[in-house]
């Protein structure tokens, strides 16, 4: 049976409420086992609910205790090496995409000399009329840069040869 879209809003009925909490408290602590187990790190969870006077420890007290000295124990170096606040995360998207940006720019334009490049080589000399200083050098270090690489694999075939 497939489960509908949940809205998440506070649930009225403090019944309704008291059965869900339970049962994603399960499976929270199931979550939770499981990413202990799958990946091998260490985690403890303290939950303070609404319906229980002392806070719910997972996996036991102990251990919970132990994981938090060793947390408590790093240098501020360690525990914040791999943290990172969302103007940070923020900060290396915005670079990530500009980069990306940029790099689409550079295949688009080698895109468009190719293209006049084939329109030029289809006897359509017309091609080039009218185009810009700035495009005629473009189109000119891109025709080098395809004359070099042709050169390389004519010498590469005469030196397998």
């Amino acid at each position: 049976m497939v489960r509908g879209k949940v809205k998440h809003r506070f649930i009225d009925n403090n019944a309704s409420r008291r059965v869900s909490y339970r049962k994603r408290m399960i499976s929270f602590k199931k979550m939770l086992n499981q990413l202990t187990t799958l990946c091998g790190v260490m985690a403890c969870a303290i939950i303070y609910g609404p319906y229980d006077q002392t806070p719910e420890i997972w996996p036991n007290q102990a251990e919970a205790s132990r994981i938090l000295t060793r947390f408590q124990n790093c240098s501020h170096v360690e525990i914040t090496k791999n943290m990172s606040t969302q103007e940070d995360f923020l900060k290396k998207r915005i670079q990530k995409l500009k980069k990306e940006h940029q790099e689409k720019i550079a295949e688009n334009r080698r895109h468009e000399l190719e293209t006049l490049m084939y329109k030029f080589l289809k006897d359509e000399h017309d091609a080039l009329q009218g185009i810009s200083y700035q495009n005629s050098v473009d189109f000119e270090a891109f025709l080098d840069e395809k004359w070099l690489s042709i050169q390389k694999e004519l010498e590469i075939q005469k030196n397998i040869n």
